[in-house]
């Protein structure tokens, strides 16, 4: 193998990336697989052990890490919108096609930031690109922004913080300058976990060190949520109607960005640009958290070595994929069918046609005796339509239920989803709980939860949070799937609309109207046992996985205090709140 470290790349703007290069022996012309990353390409991790160089050099392909703008030893200035990776990524591919050792095809690969980075190249439509596997990424949206019109501060925040110390290096300031930004960044990061909860969300000092726009982003981007011009001003959503790629896509059942891998999937082959896009598109799911490790354990479940990345051999799977589309191979059996995807406390691997796969919808009706608060009332979630009662619960801004039942003081900025005993959650008076009979037969759940709910609120505006349960024969609430809502954007901030309407406008509710919310909760593959019960969670926060609604009509970002709201929740025979199940098999043992 060849290596060829620190090699220039000149952008259109004459700024300078650099790359390593692995090429194989002997010298010749091979394809190229390209991986544009911002984690610094010379760090030992920096690509991830399915993603390594030299399983592809020994297949007979070039390998090119770069560094993205800002990041390793490239020059210029990182954006935490993903803005540089459209023309960027169009330069690099390009350039590697001009290359004696290219034999002009390209592929790119990656996940989460370098996921996206494939998607932002791809987007510009640059001759010399064959095929991508955007893993762990989002297309629809902004970086951060959710389902619903919620924002996940954390993960952005220590995020930009982490790119920092590069960002400023890169910078042309005087030393008296470039000293106070660095001693505002030090300060700031000791106390990012209080900066979450600052308000105005605008002014939070953390995101406004003067001079230095990289943390700014952190509320520019929460504060535009309803904003498309923004959204278009960055690329989103990403269109596929022009493109012409086969794609292997990628996450995992605990990523925080597994819905919107599979919305990528599913928009690419709703709206892809010609019937070979369409007909190309493979989807793998995993019992996986996000990143690069794959690991086969989650908390205190374990999958077996066999289901980690490594154990499905996903290195040579992707290979075996790029061979097909890169030299034209004959491809072996990719999986049984386009989707793969594994069926959690089943553990096992399924295929499908496509996502989701044929289920039938299961309704379950809301119901109490009106006081579904804690684990301890007395809400449930019945066959039929409830009887008239409602539930009330108070939601209190300065005092948002948490996303995790563990680390409430956030000592660890970042919320990777894990599967976690939420008992503790379900002991606070503001968050409802409706629990199904202990079933007596298996049921595998695969595809899209959804939650209609009828609800009113003494806010001017508020959140709605549903989490999807196990509840094992021991009494432990085991989190499943779980999603929001935003009530000014319940219509117009989800995948669909965004793509259907090319636009976005609020809708503003009345205190005391009752509301139909159309929630998604996410997809999940998971296998209730017989003895298990399901249950619905739903709250009015999960801090700091979404940005906490303070309860007033001021524009996003914009609320310098925040008001406590009583929430109901109606199910009767006119309001039938409903959890929907995608139901697959009855009866499994």
């Amino acid at each position: 193998m060849r290596v060829y470290k620190e090699m220039p790349i000149v952008m259109r703007d004459g700024v300078i990336l650099t790359g390593n290069l692995f090429c194989p022996d002997p010298s010749g012309t091979y394809p190229t697989i390209l991986c544009r990353l911002p984690y610094d390409k010379n760090k030992e991790g920096a690509a991830s052990s399915v993603l390594r160089p030299e399983p592809f050099v020994e297949a007979g392909y070039c390998v090119l890490l770069q560094d993205q703008r800002g990041t390793g030893t490239s020059d210029g200035l990182l954006t935490a919108t993903g803005n540089n990776e459209y023309q960027d990524g169009y330069d690099t591919v390009e350039w590697v096609a001009t290359q004696p050792w290219s034999n002009q095809k390209v592929a790119m690969i990656g996940l989460s930031n370098h996921g996206f980075a494939q998607l932002a190249a791809a987007s510009q439509g640059p001759p010399h690109l064959v095929a991508i596997a955007p893993w762990e990424c989002q297309s629809w949206a902004p970086f951060n922004i959710n389902y619903g019109g919620t924002a996940t501060l954390v993960n952005k925040l220590n995020w930009v913080y982490a790119q920092s110390k590069r960002q400023l290096e890169n910078m042309k300031l005087l030393p008296e300058e470039r000293e106070r930004i660095q001693k505002d960044l030090d300060q700031y990061k000791e106390r990012l976990p209080e900066q979450l909860r600052f308000r105005p969300l605008a002014q939070t000092p953390a995101a406004n060190i003067r001079n230095f726009p990289l943390v700014h982003e952190y509320v520019d981007t929460a504060c535009n949520i309803g904003n498309y011009a923004y959204w278009q001003s960055i690329g989103r959503p990403i269109d596929f109607s022009k493109w012409d790629l086969p794609m292997f896509h990628l996450t995992g059942w605990c990523d925080f960005l597994k819905d919107s891998t599979i919305e990528s999937y599913q928009a690419a082959r709703e709206f892809g640009g010609s019937a070979f896009m369409r007909e190309n598109q493979y989807l793998l799911i995993g019992p996986w958290n996000h990143g690069s490790q794959m690991d086969h354990r989650i908390g205190a479940f374990d999958f077996g070595e066999e289901n980690s990345g490594s154990g499905q051999q996903l290195g040579k799977r992707l290979i075996r994929w790029m061979d097909h589309y890169m030299k034209g191979t004959n491809q072996e059996a990719f999986w049984e069918k386009p989707v793969h995807y594994f069926v959690m406390q089943k553990n096992e691997w399924r295929s499908a046609p496509c996502w989701p796969p044929d289920c039938r919808e299961v309704l379950f009706y809301l119901d109490s005796r009106g006081h579904a608060n804690t684990l301890f009332g007395n809400g449930c979630l019945a066959s039929a339509a409830g009887v008239g009662n409602c539930d009330a619960c108070l939601h209190d801004p300065e005092d948002p239920a948490p996303a995790k039942p563990v680390d409430p003081r956030l000592r660890r900025l970042e919320d990777s989803p894990e599967l976690l005993d939420y008992t503790k959650i379900e002991e606070r008076e503001d968050v409802l709980v409706y629990t199904s009979e202990t079933l007596e037969e298996g049921l595998i759940v695969a595809g899209p939860v959804q939650v209609r709910l009828f609800a009113s609120t003494t806010a001017e505006d508020v959140d709605f949070m549903c989490r999807l349960l196990d509840v094992f024969p021991d009494g432990r609430p085991i989190n499943v799937t779980e999603g929001a809502v935003r009530a000014r954007y319940r219509n117009t901030v989800t995948p669909q609309a965004v793509r259907r309407n090319k636009e976005i406008w609020e809708e503003p509710i009345v205190p005391g109207e009752i509301v139909e919310y159309e929630i998604f909760v996410g997809n999940t593959a998971w296998y209730f046992a017989p003895g298990h019960r399901f249950r619905l969670e739903v709250a009015n926060s999960s801090f700091p996985r979404h940005d906490v609604n303070p309860g007033m009509s001021s524009p996003i970002g914009m609320a310098e205090t925040s008001r406590k709201s009583v929430q109901c929740i109606y199910h009767d025979e006119r309001y039938q709140s409903v959890l929907v199940l995608p139901v697959t098999e009855v009866g499994e043992a």
